[in-house]
């Protein structure tokens, strides 16, 4: 069974969570970097004093 045999309504479930799944993936990601900077810059101000 392939995916063009699907209906409509589950291609669309498979799409929308992929999307979410990468949604996730990129906020996860993003907020590692964010954490990761702030952390950098605060020991930054904290060598310069």
């Amino acid at each position: 069974m392939g995916f063009n045999n699907l209906k409509m309504g589950v291609k669309l479930g498979v799409g929308f969570g992929i999307v979410g799944i990468l949604f996730i993936i990129v906020v996860f990601q993003y907020q590692r970097t964010l954490t990761g900077t702030t952390n950098a810059f605060k020991n930054l101000l904290h060598t310069n004093e």
